[in-house]
């Protein structure tokens, strides 16, 4: 698909701020929880037969935090047990 312009951002909340004030759309995971932006931004799966590879690194010896259980919660809800 072509388009006019392309902004490149890595950060989630410039990002947020960039769809939300431009009408813009990104390609991502589809997480961007409801309590944060409400109905404001939807996440919709692509028809496409592509694989985006989610993941995250822990260091052996550090239990992870309250937060990143809940990422990982989440991120095995959606994994069709593709999780490795």
């Amino acid at each position: 698909m072509s388009t006019d312009k392309q902004i490149r951002i890595s950060d989630r909340g410039a990002i947020v701020n960039f769809m939300l004030g431009l009408n813009a759309y990104t390609i991502s995971s589809g997480i961007f929880p409801k309590y944060l932006h409400g109905d404001a931004i939807v996440a919709r799966e692509l028809a496409v037969e592509d694989w985006l590879t989610i993941g995250y690194l822990q260091p052996a010896n550090q239990e992870l935090s309250k937060l990143a259980n809940i990422y990982v919660s989440e991120l095995r809800k959606y994994g069709d047990g593709y999780i490795v």
